[in-house]
């Protein structure tokens, strides 16, 4: 799993496309995917991942909040408000591993839940 800056780079800046091609011929690694980034980028970055295997996908987004390494804290008001509806596209991007990350909490992995309930 990585985290990523946008939707097509991996924090360190390469494309996740690219690393996900090269874990993809890995036989040890069971799925691909996302964490501790952004919900906004999650639909983009499986559908990269999608282009490139065919190894289930996991998506664990964090709040939405920007991570200061400079300062080392969250920068705060950047909160996006919950998952909503996302997941369900998240889903039909392939990921079939689903939660939350940094700065999400029982609340979000709730919701999460219901959503698939009502789905």
């Amino acid at each position: 799993s990585f985290s990523c800056r946008d939707g097509r780079h991996i924090s360190q800046g390469e494309l996740f496309r690219d690393v996900v091609e090269i874990v993809d011929g890995a036989a040890q690694v069971l799925a691909v995917g996302v964490n501790c980034t952004a919900p906004r980028y999650i639909s983009s970055l499986l559908e990269e991942a999608r282009a490139v295997t065919e190894k289930p996908l996991v998506a664990y987004p964090n709040s939405g909040e920007r991570w200061d390494a400079a300062r080392h804290c969250w920068v705060e008001g950047e909160r996006e408000d919950g998952f909503g509806t996302l997941p369900l596209a998240w889903h039909a991007h392939g990921a079939c591993l689903l939660g939350g990350c940094c700065r999400t909490g029982p609340e979000d992995v709730r919701a999460l839940r219901a959503l698939f309930e009502l789905n």
